[in-house]
């Protein structure tokens, strides 16, 4: 007489297990417990097969589709704290993916792309309590684009132009002015820096989304296709006139720490002159480390919104020629420098 149970003999469905432990490692993204969080973020990013990424990227988009209403995000913290753990996620995973992927999985990922950059406009819009995680959240957004992008060892994942043309908007008015951190009080000194992390990464999305892509209206997309080559001149002048003004933002604060320098350096020649005491000179060297470094943050900048500019003007040369013919025209006195220094970088 057989005495074992008939569910020792049943053939186990390995699919439906596979699928219900994927789903039960993305619930907990958001487990009370720190170290359970971040050990199922790296468990996911750092060891899941490359095979079984639609499947968790399944379970991310039906989680994700909750936190909207009447397709229009609905922030809470817990969805919040759940987005930022899957980008960190997906950007473990994405750093170790080389494999092209399939239609149906690219636009998946296409669309969990939009869906988290839409919650985290929405959350960053919604005043001074969910600041710093939104900026938080934008700034790993960005990166993430990045790397999907722009990854040494592969081809682009995302190749979509609907979906590109939609994420410059997004990372266009995320890249926030420029200001001297030595300048603020310190209280807002954290606040500052995240503005300018966010803003590099920003830029630094951007030129990898410019790069041979034909910017075009999202309306105009749907309607006609992604093959078509119109480009309006007033979405390029959109572009153009954010970057060159950021350009020229950046470049005028790069002067003043350039004569700010100078200034403490001559300073520094007449304390040393008079017998200045060891703590006078330690606290010149600090105050020229820090003017040295923000000169060589800001020059990185400029260089970044250079790129931004030079690939921008390369994937879009025809409405860029018509801006230009348009602006000289009707600026043919203005001695802006602006367009010349773009075009010769180019």
């Amino acid at each position: 007489m057989d005495l074992l149970h008939d569910r020792f003999y049943a053939i186990p469905d390995r699919a439906r297990n596979v699928d219900r432990y994927i789903q039960e490692m993305v619930d907990l993204l958001v487990a009370d417990d720190l170290r359970m969080r971040e050990g199922v973020k790296d468990a996911l990013g750092t060891e899941l097969n490359t095979a079984l990424f639609p499947i968790l990227l399944k379970h991310l988009r039906s989680i994700v589709a909750h936190f909207f209403e009447n397709d229009r995000a609905k922030p809470q913290s817990p969805f919040s704290h759940f987005i930022e753990q899957a980008i960190s996620m997906l950007r473990l995973f994405f750093e170790r993916f080389t494999e092209p992927f399939s239609e149906q999985t690219s636009e998946r990922v296409c669309g969990l792309l939009i869906d988290f950059t839409r919650y985290t406009n929405r959350l960053g819009n919604m005043g001074s309590d969910y600041y710093a995680i939104a900026t938080r959240i934008k700034y790993k957004i960005a990166q993430l684009c990045e790397l999907i992008v722009n990854h040494k060892d592969r081809v682009d994942l995302v190749n979509n132009p609907i979906i590109k043309n939609q994420m410059i908007d997004y990372f266009l008015s995320w890249a926030a002015s420029v200001n001297m951190v030595s300048c603020i009080s310190a209280e807002e000194a954290s606040r500052q820096r995240a503005n300018r992390d966010l803003s590099m990464a920003c830029l630094k999305a951007l030129s990898a989304f410019y790069d041979g892509l034909k910017l075009q209206a999202r309306h105009y997309l749907i309607r006609h296709g992604s093959k078509s080559n119109f480009v309006h001149v007033r979405l390029f002048s959109r572009h153009y006139d954010y970057l060159t003004f950021m350009l020229t933002e950046v470049t005028k604060l790069e002067a003043v720490a350039v004569r700010s320098r100078k200034s403490k350096l001559a300073s520094g020649g007449s304390i040393t002159g008079n017998g200045s005491t060891p703590e006078q000179a330690a606290a010149l060297q600090r105050e020229l480390s820090s003017i040295t470094r923000e000169i060589v943050e800001l020059s990185g900048f400029r260089e970044q919104t250079m790129h931004c500019l030079v690939k921008l003007m390369a994937a879009n040369m025809n409405p860029s020629f018509r801006y230009f013919v348009n602006m000289f025209h009707h600026r043919q006195y203005d001695l802006s420098p602006r367009p010349h220094s773009c075009f010769s970088y180019l």
